[in-house]
């Protein structure tokens, strides 16, 4: 399944006023997954920001992740249907281990939204789910991650029958993941 890996460390160096060196050492203290695209690895933006407030003196403030994040959201398009991956549960769980309270109250209000519309959508394709686990998942997708560490709702939706929408393309990705991982059990 593919997914998006976009963030550099030359990215991350940027994003946080520091050397390539230093972000180099701090990733190095925890190792995560990649993907080299000529010579250059790239890094998924949720395990970057949790590697850095984890293995850095001063953490990653919520700004500094915004930061981050906008590079991300450059490279990106702003499709609900991305899929997070195979290890989407762990990350989750970790990026949600080092939410501030300002961001914690953000994502509980997407959660909160999401959880409307994962049950429209869940009901209208008769899907049966953990809605749980997939409002837990959100938290990792890039849109939502914007909203989480920067307050930018752009590209989230605004009405319910919207959450609805974005519930179902959101879902169906991780559903065929989750599946995938419960058989290969």
């Amino acid at each position: 399944m593919y997914e998006r890996m976009t963030i550099t460390m030359n990215d991350v160096a940027g994003a946080l006023g520091v050397s390539e060196a230093g972000v180099r050492k701090w990733f190095n203290r925890m190792p995560m997954c990649s993907v080299t695209i000529r010579r250059v690895p790239h890094f998924r933006a949720d395990e970057a920001i949790v590697r850095l407030r984890g293995a850095r003196k001063r953490g990653c403030d919520s700004d500094e992740a915004f930061a981050i994040l906008k590079i991300d959201a450059k490279r990106r398009n702003a499709e609900p249907s991305l899929p997070l991956g195979a290890d989407c549960e762990r990350r989750a769980a970790e990026l949600r281990a080092c939410l501030t309270e300002l961001e914690l109250s953000r994502y509980l209000a997407v959660r909160g939204a999401l959880h409307a519309g994962l049950i429209g959508a869940l009901w209208a394709e008769a899907f049966k789910a953990d809605v749980g686990v997939l409002l837990d998942l959100a938290l990792i997708h890039p849109s939502v991650m914007l909203y989480v560490f920067g307050g930018d709702h752009s590209e989230l939706p605004q009405s319910a029958d919207a959450w609805r929408h974005w519930g179902h393309a959101f879902a169906v990705p991780q559903l065929a993941t989750l599946r995938h991982l419960q058989k290969a059990a």
